[in-house]
């Protein structure tokens, strides 16, 4: 019935096109048409299936493909050739008893071949073009038997060339061949299932890819106490990853992430061929007393190197997290100031700088066992033109040094200066603008100087 309401569409198409064209085509009647277009044959010996395609100025030399095509597509969907491997593997457990369930939904649009397809008839006239072929089902039974057997082979074999090369501690060679194997089972789970091959390969296959990854083990470095600013020795952020009793890691993508700090310059990296990966984080930058270092396997960039299938992917990506940390315990540096100035301003310009020092809280101000001097000249400058008015520039120097008297940062005072007819207007402005330079300029500037924040 639906393959004459089909016909009779095609009919009907082709009997408009055929009155708005300027020539005249000869419609064949339903009689001289094969019994095959009329009535769909049905076999218990074969999967049949019919393709027709009209024929226009655009197909004339692709119409019958098309039609071809057309048929293999009803044969597909007689045998259900868009197969639907619906594969649940049981829970597993890790070391650390977290529970993972495996799930795989995956559609192959051409799983099986089709080999053996024969063109049994066709017909055709002006407008319209009938292909009729047919699959034989002993034909595509043995066909799938056969590449069942192929693909399950495929997947052992895979299977255990990771078992070996897990155990040579060669990871990220273990979990692609795993991969492997998964793809190479999975598209042909049903049909295994079915034929009473191996239904729990991919099981296996799962099950030996959570415990490798779960034996992934961080040797982190110790927590220490620190002082906030000071250089941070790569021995004191250097991670190592470990796989069971196999040994190091190499060419794992690990993400770094702190806690409480700052100044993580890359956050990504990738284990060497030891194993290990040092943090881009050469200074102990953190407001507070304390900061968290950690280094975590990530799975997901992993698993894009591992497969190109998404179901796998997701699953990897979703295992429980291999993560190291590290502990500092943060204090505070001791800075002494020193006033190599005379005069109200200049005292007044030292408070300043220890009123901004004490209310930032990142650093100490001593008299004794002090880790840094800071030394502060200001001159001031007086002039006054001949219209009286007076011209306040403040200029100087301020420099920090280490207990060695080393010069780590210095600044030049400039722009800091006040125009009035008034000798204290003028210094009152000058000053504004040198409290303001030391708020926007030079206070950021020395914090980013001595790695404070």
């Amino acid at each position: 019935m639906k393959r004459n309401i089909i016909f009779l569409i095609v009919l009907w198409v082709s009997l408009i096109l055929v009155g708005c064209s300027g020539s005249k085509k000869v419609i064949t009647p339903m009689v001289e048409l094969p019994s095959w277009v009329q009535n769909t044959p049905i076999s218990d010996f074969y999967y049949v299936g019919l393709g027709s395609v009209e024929k226009t100025s655009y197909n004339i030399n692709g119409y019958r493909e098309t039609a071809k095509k057309s048929a293999l597509s009803e044969i597909s969907s007689a045998i259900s050739v868009a197969v639907k491997s619906n594969s649940s593997l049981q829970s597993v457990d890790n070391k650390d008893g977290v529970q993972h369930r495996f799930q795989s939904n995956i559609t192959t649009e051409s799983a099986h071949n089709l080999e053996g397809v024969e063109l049994v008839d066709s017909w055709e006239n002006d407008n319209v073009y009938w292909a009729y072929y047919r699959l034989s089902k002993t034909k595509y039974q043995e066909q799938q038997l056969r590449d069942s057997k192929i693909a399950l082979g495929k997947a052992r074999d895979a299977f255990e060339q990771g078992k070996i090369a897990n155990q040579q501690g060669k990871l990220n060679k273990a979990m692609q061949l795993w991969s492997s194997a998964m793809n190479f089972y999975l598209p042909y789970k049903q049909e295994i299932s079915r034929l009473d091959l191996d239904s729990s390969l991919d099981q296996q296959i799962w099950s030996e890819m959570i415990k490798a990854v779960g034996s992934l083990r961080w040797q982190s470095p110790p927590s220490f106490r620190a002082v906030r600013g000071s250089k941070w020795s790569a021995d004191m952020r250097r991670f190592t990853l470990w796989n069971g009793e196999h040994g190091a890691v190499s060419s794992i993508p690990v993400i770094f992430a702190i806690d409480g700090g700052s100044g993580l310059k890359a956050f990504e990296g990738i284990t060497d061929q030891n194993g290990e990966i040092i943090a881009s984080l050469p200074y102990v930058m953190s407001q507070g007393t304390e900061l968290s270092l950690s280094a975590t396997v990530d799975l997901k960039r992993w698993s894009r190197k591992l497969t190109t299938d998404i179901n796998i992917r997701k699953q990897v990506s979703q295992l429980s997290p291999i993560r190291g940390n590290t502990r500092v315990s943060i204090t505070s540096p001791k800075i002494r100031v020193l006033l190599r100035s005379k005069g109200e301003y200049a005292k007044r310009f030292s408070n300043e700088w220890e009123s901004k020092i004490q209310q930032e809280q990142l650093c100490q101000l001593v008299n004794k066992g002090y880790i840094y001097t800071m030394e502060i000249k200001l001159d001031p400058t007086v002039s006054k033109n001949g219209y009286g008015s007076f011209t306040i520039d403040f200029k100087g120097q301020v420099e920090v040094k280490d207990t060695n008297q080393r010069v780590i940062w210095q600044h030049n005072i400039s722009r800091c200066n006040g125009v009035s007819m008034d000798k204290n207007e003028a210094y009152a402005i000058a000053y504004k603008k040198l409290s303001q330079w030391i708020q926007y300029r030079a206070y950021p500037q020395l914090m980013k100087g001595l790695h404070l924040k």
